[in-house]
C-alpha cells in the first residue's frame, strides 16, 4: 500500500456511530519500515455543519516524543483549511445525516519524524472527538 491514502483499506477501522477511530499497524517499528496509522471517522449533521464540510481540516495527528523533547503534528490531509461554518447560501445538513472518511498515513513521513530510534505517544483529534493516547517505538 502507498501512503498517504484517503480511502477505506482492509486495515481501516469502522466507527459504528459518530466518532473517530485509529489504529497503528504495530507498537514497535524498524527504522526502514513505515509507521502505519489507519484512521476513520463518522460525523453527523451537526458536526458536518460545524466543520464546513471538510472534516480533514479539523483532524490533527499529534506525536509527542517520550524519550526527549519533541512534538510533531499535522493535519490528517495537509493543505486543508478549516472553515468555521458552511457558506451562508448552503443548506444545513439534517441532523440524521452521516458522512464517513478514511486516512492511512506513514507517520514517519507524514509528521517528519527524526530518522533515529525514539519512543512516542500518539493521539488524533477531530473537533470534540479525541482518541486515547497510544504508544509506539522506532528501533534500529
Amino acid at each position: 500500500m502507498e501512503f498517504p491514502s484517503y480511502k477505506q483499506e482492509a486495515e481501516s477501522p469502522s466507527p459504528a456511530k459518530p466518532g473517530l477511530e485509529v489504529k497503528l499497524s504495530g507498537e514497535v517499528f524498524k527504522m526502514a519500515d513505515p509507521v502505519a496509522l489507519y484512521g476513520a471517522y463518522t460525523i453527523d449533521g451537526a458536526m458536518m455543519k460545524q466543520v464546513g464540510d471538510d472534516a480533514f481540516a479539523w483532524t490533527m495527528v499529534v506525536a509527542i516524543r517520550r524519550d526527549q523533547p519533541g512534538v510533531y503534528s499535522s493535519a490528517a490531509r495537509p493543505g486543508t483549511t478549516a472553515t468555521m461554518q458552511r457558506p451562508p447560501d448552503a443548506p444545513a445538513p439534517p441532523p440524521e445525516a452521516q458522512e464517513s472518511g478514511w486516512f492511512n498515513l506513514d507517520l514517519r513521513k507524514h509528521l517528519d519524524l527524526p530518522v533515529e530510534p525514539g519512543r512516542y505517544w500518539l493521539f488524533v483529534a477531530l473537533g470534540e472527538y479525541i482518541t486515547e493516547r497510544m504508544s509506539f517505538e522506532i528501533q534500529k
